[in-house]
């Protein structure tokens, strides 16, 4: 990664922002000052145009991390939901299973169910909880099902709510994937455009030193929106909040 450092024989220092939000509002405070100057006064280098185009960019990206957001808690909330009505359905048919198979608890293993014996030799059996244990448990459970006739099957639930149930938890959790992928990518890119428009200012300040102020940091740049920090007076040290060396 190229790093700017921006030196000066009078010792002072451009800090630099590091969150997205700061490094746009820089954006914005030197593209309304370079703007007005006159023609002959702006960067040839690194113009406005430049920056403006890479603001935008960097705007848009964020636009698009903010939409993705929201539509993974929207399908993060619709996987909730769908989880909560399938828990209240697994109950239901483990105890009608469990009814069925008094005594003999253990056989609910063909159905996906993990079972245990307990201290006292009674058979414990166990409900899947989480997406990950309830996904394979439905397979499983539907194959089971389906393969028995009519007159073994259980109607509490009845199969066909099942398979519907399993339908939507199986569609919920592959959009909330879709949607969490789709948010890192969208995350990513901002944060990408972002260092690049930073780049872009460090650039604009490097030259602005150079061609305007002789290779002095000067507090005139503050104008552009650059954060200038003088140097602590002699004796003087730096406290926890003082900003890094850029």
């Amino acid at each position: 990664m190229l790093v700017i450092r921006i030196t000066s024989p009078t010792n002072n220092k451009v800090t630099w922002p590091t969150a997205d939000a700061d490094v746009i509002a820089l954006a914005e405070t030197y593209l309304a000052y370079e703007t007005e100057l006159p023609a002959a006064q702006r960067l040839a280098g690194v113009t406005a145009a430049i920056i403006q185009t890479q603001t935008i960019t960097v705007q848009t990206a964020g636009a698009n991390a903010k939409t993705a957001e929201d539509n993974r808690a929207y399908q993060a909330n619709l996987l909730a939901q769908a989880l909560e009505q399938v828990k209240t359905k697994i109950a239901q048919a483990t105890l009608t299973l469990k009814t069925k198979h008094f005594g003999t608890e253990a056989i609910l293993e063909q159905w996906g169910y993990e079972t245990t014996i307990g201290k006292d030799g009674k058979i414990n059996v166990r409900q899947p909880k989480t997406p990950a244990e309830i996904l394979p448990f439905l397979t499983q459970y539907l194959a089971k099902e389906n393969s028995m006739n009519e007159a073994e099957a259980i109607t509490q639930p009845s199969l066909l709510e099942m398979t519907n149930l399993n339908i939507t938890l199986q569609e919920a959790a592959a959009a909330r994937e879709i949607a969490q992928a789709t948010r890192e990518a969208s995350t990513d890119t901002r944060g990408r455009e972002s260092r690049k428009l930073l780049y872009l200012l460090q650039v604009a300040c490097a030259e602005r030193v150079l061609l305007t102020y002789n290779g002095l940091i000067t507090n005139n740049l503050e104008s552009w929106g650059f954060q200038v920090v003088e140097p602590v007076a002699s004796g003087g040290t730096e406290t926890p909040g003082d900003p890094p060396t850029p």
